[in-house]
C-alpha cells in the first residue's frame, strides 16, 4: 500500500465524528472540553450538527424554547 493509499482512506472516526463514552453517551472534546450528546446515536450525531458552530467558535449556545 503506498503513501497516498493511506491518506485518501476514510476510516471510522472520519466518517462519525462522536465518540462512545464508556457512560454509553456520545461525546466529542471540542476546545479541551468534552461535550455530551446523548445515548441514541442518531440523535446525538443531530444534536451535534446544530451545536458544532457554537461549541467551536466558543460562543453561548442559544436557549432552548
Amino acid at each position: 500500500m503506498s503513501e497516498s493509499d493511506k491518506k485518501s482512506r476514510k476510516t471510522r472516526y472520519d466518517k462519525f465524528p462522536l465518540t462512545l463514552h464508556p457512560t454509553g453517551q456520545f461525546c466529542k472534546k471540542i476546545k479541551g472540553k468534552l461535550y455530551y450528546f446523548g445515548n441514541d446515536k442518531k440523535l446525538a450525531l443531530q444534536r451535534y450538527l446544530e451545536q458544532a458552530s457554537y461549541q467551536h467558535s466558543g460562543k453561548v449556545l442559544p436557549p432552548d424554547n
